[in-house]
């Protein structure tokens, strides 16, 4: 994944692990919502700037945002073309009750108004800065 700082090439976020899930609340006066919740760990996997080991806290916030974004971009568009490849709906049909029919039919009354909120969780286990025998950075 590639992370930008002020719309120039940052460095990349190569992942080893991703876990996701996701919780959708429909609540009768409310508007829907779907949490959806990313936790994934990796490391810096190239770098176009020096990268400090001690920053590794705003690394992760760069990285957070540019999933999130990602993400919430993805989530709309699949909403806007109505379609629901993640089984929102699938979800939503097993946890109520009644007749199938109805349930489709409430589903696809109530995704379109659906709200996202994507909730990002990185670990970064290092910034992959590659280091000579003294200890500096090369």
């Amino acid at each position: 994944m590639k992370v930008e700082k002020e719309g120039k090439p940052y460095f990349l976020f190569s992942t080893d692990k991703i876990r996701a899930s996701f919780d959708l609340k429909s609540e009768k006066s409310n508007r829907p919502v779907i949490s959806f919740d990313v936790q994934l760990s990796g490391i810096v996997e190239e770098a176009f700037e020096t990268l400090d080991e001690a920053k590794a806290n705003e690394y992760e916030k760069a990285v957070k945002m540019e999933v999130e974004e990602q993400i919430n971009s993805l989530l709309k568009k699949l909403q806007k073309e109505e379609v629901d490849p993640l089984g929102f709906g699938l979800r939503y049909r097993a946890t109520e009750t009644g007749k199938e029919s109805n349930k489709i039919e409430k589903w696809d009354e109530m995704y379109p108004d659906v709200q996202f909120k994507v909730n990002i969780t990185v670990d970064m286990n290092n910034v992959g800065i590659i280091h000579d025998q003294e200890g500096h950075p090369e």
